[in-house]
């Protein structure tokens, strides 16, 4: 493996890619290899919806990344090598926000400079208790940001705070950012920043994929272009795309079909079992889901993805709404392969019929129970 991946690590596990810069000695200050990285990745998304969402995070837990590495500017030559510089950063972060995933930074530690800037180009910014944001240019190299970076900082917390912490260079902590929106969420340390982005990255991934990259791209060009940015084809994309004919054309009763695997619905005479096992997990795009003509009877769900394992997973389905639905079963598909691992609540014998089909239902009362 060669440095620059090294330096950048890129992992995927059930639709969620995982990008973490890996320089934690040098509290992950970035290199060009790992600008390249990024902006690689962003512009190279698989298009079979194999990947859902990306997290972004660093290493170490005591920075997101620590600005461009300082060592990278000693050989400028003045004007022209900074007009370079800038002209490269440029591409890489067109690249970046281009990305027609939702990204999440999951921000610990010091993220200033470059890293500051990655994280603005990112759509959800969540942090830890010690997060320190910022562009202390004035104080350290003394260079200045392009007028991109501006225009995306100033559309994020205005140009009055953007003008206070360049000129101060003072940094912005975990608390102020939630107050002012800069992210939305503050949780205590590096792993809970780690493992809320990606919990956040799995519900987000159940979401219907064209709606997040219409309205990434339609807010990417509202602050490029104003209010009157051509939206015509974006609009085209969504109310053309099959999710919509088939999600608007659904009538009680009628299935939801995507693309991998199937669900069948099975009474049950307790589901309280099922409470411990409703776990965060990627969705089963090609699920199918009934619903009650009379909006009442609850069934469990049995997800079954059509891997050669034949592994499959159980949740409660409450069949009023068939969005709720949909991440019912996102959520519940992760705790297959930890049930089959034998980790976790175990279902109780006799508890579900296990070959009954949704055909064979009796749909009315067919639960001795709701789930609450």
């Amino acid at each position: 493996m060669n440095q620059s991946v090294d330096q950048t690590l890129f992992t995927v596990e059930n639709g969620i890619g995982n990008v973490v810069f890996n320089r934690p000695q040098s509290r992950n200050a970035l290199t060009f290899e790992m600008y390249a990285r990024l902006a690689d990745i962003c512009a190279n998304i698989p298009t079979d919806n194999s990947l859902r969402a990306l997290v972004i995070s660093g290493a170490g837990g005591k920075a997101f990344a620590a600005g461009t590495d300082i060592a990278l500017f000693r050989g400028f030559k003045g004007a022209e090598s900074g007009i370079e510089y800038e002209s490269r950063m440029a591409a890489h972060f067109e690249h970046i926000e281009r990305c027609p995933l939702p990204m999440i930074a999951a921000i610990s530690g010091a993220c200033t400079g470059g890293g500051a800037a990655i994280a603005a180009f990112c759509d959800i910014r969540i942090a830890s208790a010690d997060m320190k944001f910022g562009f202390p240019i004035a104080r350290t190299l003394g260079n200045c940001l392009s007028a991109a970076n501006l225009a995306k900082l100033a559309s994020l917390i205005g140009p009055a705070r953007v003008t206070d912490i360049i000129f101060t260079s003072r940094l912005i902590g975990a608390a102020e950012a939630k107050d002012i929106g800069l992210v939305t969420e503050v949780v205590p340390t590096h792993d809970d920043v780690i493992a809320r982005g990606n919990e956040l990255a799995r519900d987000i991934a159940s979401m219907a994929p064209l709606t997040l990259r219409v309205t990434k791209e339609l807010l990417r060009r509202v602050r490029t272009d104003g209010p009157n940015a051509v939206d015509h084809d974006m609009v085209s994309l969504a109310y053309g795309s099959d999710e919509v004919r088939r999600r608007g054309a659904l009538e009680p009763g009628q299935r939801a079909r995507g693309s991998v695997g199937h669900l069948d619905l099975e009474p049950v005479e307790d589901v309280t079992h099922v409470r411990d096992r409703l776990v965060d997990g990627p969705i089963g795009r090609e699920a199918v889901v009934d619903r009650d003509d009379a909006g009442v009877g609850d069934h469990v769900a049995r997800h079954s993805p059509g891997d050669a394992d034949g592994v499959q997973a159980l949740a409660v389905l409450q069949p009023v709404d068939l969005r709720l639905a949909w991440h019912v079963v996102a959520q519940a598909v992760e705790d297959v392969s930890r049930r089959v691992d034998g980790v976790g609540p175990q279902p109780r014998p006799g508890a579900v019929r296990p070959h009954a089909r949704h055909d064979d239902l009796d749909t009315q009362g067919a639960l001795a129970a709701r789930l609450d």
